[in-house]
């Protein structure tokens, strides 16, 4: 039987039987905004500000919902529901 593999950035090659173990997808996860810089393009400018939101609600990813995400569209909604935002740190009194 042949092994088969998939490619994902920023892990690289995995076996197909890893990539659907969910031990390895949680092993694997993103943890941080680092990884992240380098899959977004727009990261860096704001990288100070959601190192303010990580500091008080951590960040982390599996590579399986990490693949769903479409990278390049910001109002993607997979997008906003996984990478941080300022806006959850403000609070207002309405």
């Amino acid at each position: 039987m042949k092994d088969h593999h998939v490619f994902l950035k920023p892990w690289g090659e995995i076996r197909a039987q890893d990539w659907h173990d969910w031990k390895w997808q949680f092993k694997n996860r993103l943890l941080g905004l680092v990884p992240l810089a380098g899959v977004f393009g727009d990261f860096p400018s704001q990288m100070r500000e959601l190192q303010t939101v990580t500091a008080r609600y951590p960040f982390s990813v599996t590579p399986y919902y990490f693949s769903l995400i479409n990278a390049p569209d910001q109002q993607d909604p997979l997008r906003r529901q996984c990478v941080p935002d300022l806006q959850e740190i403000q609070f207002s009194l309405g």
